[in-house]
């Protein structure tokens, strides 16, 4: 992975949901690669908590990527919770652009 870093935690108090966090170059570069490790990790959990934080580039094929993740997971029954640590400016340009995430 190229200056990206990607965490999967247990969640102590509910066994079907499964913490995310991610953070460093969320961008098309490393698309493919986050792609992958989410598939990995998605099959035995229902309730997924992705965490964005500290990232050093955003760019709109993660977007996608996380739409894609959302809409696959709502086809299985599953949940996806999505916080993103972000300025204002870019929050509003991302809500504007349909992005309906919870940023901070």
């Amino acid at each position: 992975m190229k200056n990206v870093s990607i965490r999967f935690i247990d969640d102590d108090e509910n066994k079907d949901a499964l913490g995310i966090k991610m953070k460093g170059d969320l961008n098309i570069e490393n698309a493919c690669i986050i792609k992958n490790e989410l598939l990995k990790n998605i099959k035995s959990k229902t309730i997924f908590n992705l965490h964005i934080t500290d990232f050093t580039a955003l760019d709109l094929a993660f977007y996608q990527l996380l739409m894609s993740l959302k809409l696959t997971l709502d086809k299985q029954n599953k949940m996806l919770n999505v916080k993103i640590d972000i300025d204002d400016e870019h929050a509003t340009l991302l809500f504007k652009s349909g992005f309906d995430f919870n940023f901070n």
